[in-house]
């Protein structure tokens, strides 16, 4: 089983969300924190919950269980559809490549997974989206080094989406042994 857990829905106030949770540990108990994690998260999201006010209780419902294995990375990218604006949501989570025009910059906070502190912070930052530029979320399986590789695959206008997604979880996959996502 993929300790990685990923989704995409939208909202009834015109929001796009997608999101990449990371279980601790490997296997069927990785999957299901994360798969567990992105629920939740998604549930209350779609209850009207804020995004950040959402990791923030998941966080707490994972302390209250009490086991200490039981943490996720969260990153959320929440895209409004009207104003074009993403703003992301990151706990514990790897880093996010932002690309406009001739530039890929990377977005990083230091901040815990759930479940690992009471004090969850919770890192978020608002973008404006102007037409070709590009955001990808990776689960921290995604090492360092493929970073380099990320920006210039990402930077060829030619190819799509899940050509660019495709190449760099393959490249990743050959340096990483933990589950990758992108």
């Amino acid at each position: 089983p993929n300790g990685d857990t990923c989704d995409c829905f939208k909202d009834d106030s015109g929001n796009v969300y997608l999101v990449i949770s990371d279980g601790a540990g490997t296997g069927k108990n990785a999957s299901e924190y994360s798969k567990a994690t992105v629920r939740q998260v998604k549930e209350l999201i779609l209850g009207g919950v804020g995004a950040e006010e959402s990791v923030k209780i998941v966080n707490s419902a994972m302390i209250m269980q009490g086991k200490e294995e039981f943490s996720a990375t969260m990153d959320i990218a929440k895209i409004n559809l009207d104003s074009g604006n993403v703003t992301l949501y990151k706990a514990g989570a790897g880093a996010t490549l932002f690309r406009r025009n001739s530039s890929v910059s990377s977005v990083t906070a230091q901040t815990f997974p759930l479940g690992v502190s009471g004090n969850a912070e919770c890192y978020s930052r608002c973008f404006s989206l102007k037409v070709n530029d590009m955001v990808a979320l990776f689960s921290d399986g995604v090492p360092e080094e493929v970073y380099t590789i990320a920006k210039k695959e990402m930077m060829d206008s030619r190819k799509d989406v899940s050509d660019i997604s495709g190449n760099i979880c393959n490249v990743a996959q050959k340096v990483s042994n933990d589950d990758v996502s992108v």
